[in-house]
């Protein structure tokens, strides 16, 4: 069996929780597996190195990452292995194709273990067996003891210290080139959504963040909303265009629909995933995952 202590889980899921706060980004990490004298297994000192991230994806620098290899070698022998984790964010957790290709850069002996968690501590663990025939089989993380849950201030330095964010520049057939943080000069207020649109719907729909800025836009109009600068008539206007758009740019999510009720009583509860949907009409998130929504109802 396997075995965290809650302090670990909790730095785990702060480091993830501090760079979703800064960003809106992942962030990755590693941690070692030790045997105990019950043949157990345990997950100690879970860590980030320096990388570069992105809405969907994070990055270890290779430099870092060897080094991090021997120093943990010097410390506990050859009797370990190691854990690779990494987080999505607000988005549901699950093995991305990017994440079953990255998999494969850690055989390591008989087997590896992979953690993927997001910021509603929502996790799967996996453990890959590459001998004698390669299969990943999910497994369950048990919990030695409790803790507060918290950020502390030290990961959240930490995290700043440690990570670059990974820089986009895009031209948007205006003459106006613009970078994932922003634009290249101040707009006024009436810029806030339609650059925004023009951005995240360029990106071809092979691109594995296509999900991620549907997502974020959602989170977008239900910050609008909740704050008073988005009215109803007006969410109405962009969510119609906004589908319109990824349509066109055959992206192959959209913004479900959410009667008016419905969005008055649950925008304060609920995330952007919540309200992202496939051409199917399925949610993107799994179902138990959309409290808020199955609550208020009409947004099945």
């Amino acid at each position: 069996m396997f075995y965290i202590s809650k302090e670990n889980w909790d730095k785990i899921i702060s480091y993830a929780r501090a760079r979703e706060e800064q960003k809106g980004h992942e962030i990755g990490g590693m941690a070692v597996i030790t045997r105990d004298d019950d043949d157990d297994y345990i997950i100690q000192e879970p860590v980030i190195l320096k990388q570069t991230t992105s809405g969907a994806t994070c990055t270890m620098d290779k430099e870092a990452l060897a080094n991090y290899y021997v120093e943990m070698g010097m410390k506990y022998g050859n009797d370990v292995h190691f854990l690779w984790w990494h987080s999505h964010a607000k988005m549901k957790a699950f093995w991305s194709g990017t994440d079953t290709n990255t998999m494969k850069e850690y055989d390591n002996g008989k087997w590896s273990a992979f953690l993927v968690v997001n910021v509603r501590q929502e996790h799967k663990f996996s453990v890959q067996y590459w001998d004698p025939v390669p299969s990943l089989v999910d497994d369950e993380i048990n919990f030695l003891n409790a803790k507060e849950d918290t950020i502390d201030e030290a990961i959240i330095n930490e995290v700043t210290a440690l990570c670059d964010e990974e820089i986009q520049i895009i031209n948007n057939g205006w003459g106006k080139a613009y970078n994932q943080s922003g634009w290249n000069k101040p707009y006024g207020q009436g810029y806030i959504w339609e650059p925004q649109e023009v951005k995240e719907l360029k990106k071809p729909n092979s691109d594995p963040e296509a999900l991620n800025d549907v997502i974020k836009y959602a989170e977008k109009l239900l910050n609008a909303y909740c704050d008073g600068t988005l009215k109803r008539r007006g969410w109405n206007k962009k969510v119609k265009k906004y589908n319109a758009l990824c349509e066109t740019a055959k992206i192959e999510y959209r913004i479900r629909d959410i009667s008016a009720q419905d969005l008055e009583q649950a925008s304060y509860y609920i995330f952007g995933s919540d309200l992202v949907v496939d051409l199917n009409g399925d949610s993107v998130i799994e179902e138990e995952e959309s409290n808020a929504l199955a609550y208020y109802g009409g947004c099945s």
